[in-house]
């Protein structure tokens, strides 16, 4: 701080002693500061409040909104007939069963069809291909994603003989590889497709990111598209 002196003048006016009129000027020296601007660091207590969001999907919206029976009925209706799903879902499979017919038309290179296991995987997979969706389905009348799978394997005449599996079940039935070393016949798993914990989704891997799976309805499938990216959990080698 910097303390620095001012002068300042005034007039002051007395009758003397003598009867006439006396004038005096004082001066005063007044000190005045000069401020400077400086930072200081305080001190502070802050608390973080940290929050877990879980997406359990429309269907466990659905099932928590106590609809009638009645109600159910329409909705599943609703479901039937896609409703407004394509605006809400962009092309979700699951949403969009329309969007199938471009890949029932895909033809896997004749080159990865000399590994015999894949093939016999694949003539068997193509025989479903637009049977639809049914939730739990394991026959050629409706097959869901896990049941469709199982399906193929224990019907193409490589000897393996798995039984019904889950999703998450036919994971104990592979070794996992990385994506560089998958190749045709290999299955590939997904998570978080719906709230379920561990592989939600499974399809068959025929190269090129290319897989023949249990959509809506079987379906060859991108898995190149931003939603299978998302979802991606690994690829699995039957044993």
């Amino acid at each position: 701080m910097d303390f620095k002196g001012a002068i300042r003048g005034c007039k002051v006016q007395n009758v003397g002693l003598n009867g006439h009129l006396e004038s005096y000027i004082y001066t005063v020296s007044v000190p005045y500061q000069v401020y400077e601007s400086y930072e200081v660091e305080v001190e502070y207590e802050y608390k973080i409040l940290n929050t877990t969001l879980t997406n359990n999907g429309i269907s466990a919206a659905v099932g928590a909104s106590g609809l009638t029976q009645e109600q159910m009925e329409k909705y599943n209706l609703l479901l039937e007939t896609r409703g407004n799903k394509p605006d809400i879902f962009g092309d979700n499979v699951y949403a969009n069963p329309g969007v199938s017919e471009e890949y029932e038309r895909y033809a896997v290179p004749g080159e990865y069809l000399t590994d015999q296991q894949f093939s016999n995987m694949l003539r068997e997979a193509e025989k479903y291909l637009g049977v639809p969706y049914v939730w739990g389905g394991y026959s050629p009348s409706g097959f869901d994603c896990s049941g469709f799978v199982s399906w193929v394997i224990n019907n193409c005449g490589n000897g393996w003989n798995i039984g019904r599996c889950t999703a998450d079940g036919l994971r104990s039935h592979c070794s996992q590889v990385s994506p560089s070393e998958a190749k045709p016949g290999d299955l590939i798993f997904f998570q978080g497709t719906y709230n379920t914990s561990g592989a939600s989704h499974v399809g068959i891997y025929v190269g090129n990111n290319m897989m023949i799976h249990c959509g809506k309805p079987v379906q060859y499938t991108s898995i190149a598209s931003a939603y299978w990216q998302e979802h991606f959990m690994a690829f699995g080698r039957l044993h």
